[in-house]
């Protein structure tokens, strides 16, 4: 969680974007995880992947990243989800989708409210920090796994001293 919130922070100041969501998908919605705002309304809670065009949607879905540098020029933007990304302050963006095992998990987004070029090199940035951050988190939760997983083993070990010495175990 820290991870990705630093993560986040980092590359919203670095790039000087005006949001950083972390959401995970679940089914044909995305719930925000972790976010950055800077002079706009933070994403929250759960919010439909056809907000973001139907079009973009199924690109993430199929593992494609997505640059939009302005929606209101996007020929996979309709104009009513055009409307509805102006009014979320979201005019250009960057998703990066998170794909383990053909399965469509996460994405990781950089918003602007204002129209803007994204060069190859910032579209990196965020795919690399997109792709180490997951990478790390799932570290972490194998860790924590692990960790949950001696426990329980040194439990039962100590269960099964304690009971071996009695004779009649019932």
């Amino acid at each position: 969680v820290e991870i990705q919130e630093v993560a986040i922070r980092l590359i919203g100041e670095h790039l000087e974007a005006n949001r950083v969501n972390y959401s995970y998908i679940d089914g044909d919605e995305f719930v925000v995880s972790r976010s950055f705002t800077r002079g706009v309304q933070p994403f929250t809670g759960r919010g439909q992947l056809a907000l973001f065009g139907k079009a973009i949607a199924h690109a993430c879905g199929r593992g494609e990243t997505v640059v939009v540098d302005d929606v209101s020029a996007d020929p996979r933007l309709t104009d009513a989800e055009c409307g509805q990304l102006v009014a979320r302050e979201t005019v250009a963006f960057v998703g990066v989708p998170l794909i383990k095992d053909g399965q469509w998990l996460a994405v990781f987004g950089v918003h602007s409210a204002a129209p803007r070029r994204w060069t190859a090199d910032q579209v990196a940035l965020v795919k690399v920090t997109a792709e180490r951050t997951w990478n790390t988190g799932e570290h972490a939760r194998a860790e924590e796994a692990l960790s949950r997983s001696r426990n329980r083993q040194a439990f039962l070990r100590r269960l099964s001293d304690a009971v071996r010495p009695l004779a009649d175990p019932a």
